[in-house]
């Protein structure tokens, strides 16, 4: 019945009727198809207590990167992909690498790219099987834009359950964040399981092909979906078919199929190239630090230039730069949560054990304070408030105040995220200069 084992199903004939009855009724922002089992009220998306656990910011300034790696593997080939589908997934760099995501700063999306080239269709399809799991529980999220390049098109953010090779598709649970087809501006937001496949049709305050966020915050015995911060609609266990989802964990995928028993195939509107951009997924738990203990490269918004220990140095008095990543360790951070709102940020020797933290030079909270290495000591100069910002960046403070009671920030000499640039302490100035960090677990 279905050429790959974890192939894109096809909506259920019930669900793609709903869902049109639903795009035709209303042209309301957030507008929802409400069915048997599903509620809808206003509510700020990563809903109340809960903190970032897992992220792919896409965020590599340094390089066209391309996906693969620690968290994802590419799924390749044709045949239909269990919908009739039309594209060849690849492992090419040309489809699915990233770009500047259009917001005038160096942050980066992932692109993904199909594309017809005598007749043949292709495009890219990753996913975290066998490399990252997630659940049972979390808030979900991804902030993307579909593509507008005319019928056929068909770009999704979504999860299947870890146990499909066991008890098969849809025993195994699916889970639909973010779907469109055909360029119609609308978001299908699903859960696929036996016997029910609700399907809420929302429509963004803008056209989809703009960024938007798309998340589920998936508890026992509900699902809850949001776009742009505001809840779309509730599927509850018991308001139809068997409920698969309590106690699961599930694999995260991206794609951008092209044609199939859903969108039909293509036509006279079809351009030969479509692109789905994909600015970051995350994930939300209750009650989480804002970051996670483990290593991390810690790089400049700016440039994607990393905290480096000048000289490969892992001595006292160390003075810390930006430089290019190259993965070696005076590069790579263990972040420590210390249980008291502060964490450690501490080096890695080169025999990959944890060294000397970073430090403000005589241990002063003020402007223009170099920071450097010295030997932990869990003073206040070597304890830091990581927050995150709207944008999902990271500000990095000293417990350190100043005799008016600020804590300054981790910022580039000069205002500059450039290589060689000195770390330093600064006022925090709204997120200017070099102020803000993305954290990359290595």
């Amino acid at each position: 019945m279905h050429t790959q084992l974890d192939s894109k199903r096809r909506k259920s004939t019930s669900a793609r009727i709903l869902a049109r009855r639903a795009a035709a009724a209303t042209a309301l922002a957030a507008s929802a198809l409400l069915m048997c089992g599903v509620s809808q009220t206003a509510r700020a998306q990563a809903p109340g207590g809960m903190g970032v656990v897992w992220a792919d910011e896409f965020s590599d300034a340094r390089n066209a990167a391309t996906p693969a790696g620690v968290y994802w593997n590419y799924d390749t080939g044709g045949g239909g992909w269990g919908n009739n589908e039309l594209e060849t997934y690849t492992s090419n760099a040309d489809n699915a690498h990233e770009i500047s995501d259009g917001t005038g700063t160096d942050n980066s999306a992932m692109q993904f790219k199909a594309t017809n080239s005598g007749g043949v269709w292709y495009s890219a399809r990753i996913k975290t099987a066998g490399k990252v799991s997630f659940g049972p529980y979390g808030y979900f999220e991804t902030r993307c834009k579909f593509p507008n390049a005319g019928k056929g098109y068909w770009p999704a953010f979504w999860f299947l359950g870890n146990n499909i090779g066991s008890v098969g598709w849809p025993t195994c649970g699916e889970i639909d964040v973010a779907e469109e087809i055909n360029g119609q501006w609308e978001n299908h937001q699903s859960l696929h399981m036996p016997g029910w496949d609700p399907t809420l049709v929302t429509s963004p305050n803008s056209s989809t092909t703009t960024y938007h966020n798309y998340g589920v915050n998936w508890q026992p015995g509900y699902c809850t979906f949001y776009v742009d911060g505001n809840q779309t609609g509730t599927f509850s266990q018991g308001g139809g078919g068997t409920w698969e989802f309590n106690g699961q964990t599930m694999y995260m995928l991206l794609n951008l199929a092209v044609g199939g028993n859903w969108p039909g195939g293509t036509d006279g509107s079809t351009a030969g190239t479509g692109y789905f951009d994909v600015d970051y997924v995350r994930q939300y738990e209750s009650g989480a630090p804002i970051v996670q203990n483990g290593v991390y490269e810690i790089s400049a918004s700016t440039t994607g230039n990393a905290l480096d220990c000048y000289g490969a140095g892992n001595t006292n008095g160390t003075a810390i730069q930006l430089w290019p990543y190259a993965g070696t360790n005076n590069q790579k951070w263990q972040i420590t949560n210390l249980n008291n709102g502060y964490y450690s940020i501490r080096t890695i020797n080169p025999d990959g054990s944890v060294g000397r933290s970073l430090d403000c030079t005589n241990c002063s909270p003020n402007d223009g304070t170099m920071v450097e290495l010295w030997d932990w000591n869990g003073g206040p100069c070597q304890q830091w408030q990581i927050s995150q910002t709207s944008g999902g960046r990271f500000v990095i403070s000293t417990a350190g105040a100043k005799s008016d009671g600020s804590h300054d920030v981790l910022d580039g000499q000069g205002c500059s995220g450039a290589n060689n640039a000195r770390i330093l302490l600064w006022s925090w100035g709204g997120g200017g200069c070099q102020q803000t960090y993305d954290l990359i677990r290595r």
